[in-house]
């Protein structure tokens, strides 16, 4: 998807994803403004987040501790990582369910961009139905990579994830810090989008 750019405006890729998976480009471009942004700059992000941060901080003083420990990196990085996966899904419970301002921002900003928000704690996603798109040059010859073709189905979810700037074991301090988040595709999608795009 390809990056932000001023309100109403939509990119010449944005155009070409919204060929290659059945979207209004307008769509696409609102897909690609909440990606790879920090919480700390898109409305509620971070407020929700740091609320369920708050409810679990104990959990996560015992996972920053665990980086004084004789643990290993492996046996650090599988409790972090379970500790993340299970405040990520309350994360998304919360967002689907609660009535407060910042859940409901969330909801806003995420069902403009066409986002289902499911109410059981899993992520938001966009049904997508790619098209079998083949890019041409001005000369006619064909593009590089540029033959998309439809997953077996006709249809796919585009799902997305909550995921780090700063890998938990760069900065173990700020591995649940709004200020250290960001929305991805997931991470099906990306092993989808690489294999459909290459």
């Amino acid at each position: 998807f390809p990056g932000p750019l001023l309100p109403g405006k939509v990119s010449g890729s944005a155009e070409l994803t919204a060929l290659a998976t059945g979207l209004d480009p307008a769509q696409v471009q609102s897909i690609a403004d909440v990606l790879n942004v920090r919480f700390t700059e898109m409305r509620g992000f971070s407020t929700a987040w740091n609320h369920i941060a708050t409810q679990n901080a104990q959990r996560i003083r015992a996972v920053q501790e665990l980086f004084g420990t004789n643990l290993t990196k492996r046996e650090i990085a599988a409790a972090a990582r379970d500790t993340f996966d299970d405040i990520r899904t309350q994360f998304w419970f919360y967002v689907g369910t609660s009535d407060d301002l910042a859940a409901r921002e969330i909801r806003d900003q995420l069902s403009h961009a066409g986002f289902f928000i499911p109410r059981d704690g899993t992520a938001p996603f966009v049904r997508l139905q790619p098209q079998q798109v083949n890019l041409v040059h001005p000369d006619g010859s064909p593009a590089a990579g540029s033959s998309v073709k439809p997953p077996p189905g006709g249809t796919y979810e585009f799902r997305l994830d909550v995921d780090h700037i700063a890998e938990l074991g760069q900065q173990p301090a700020k591995a649940f810090s709004s200020g250290n988040l960001r929305l991805t595709p997931s991470q099906e999608n990306r092993i989808f989008l690489n294999q459909t795009y290459m």
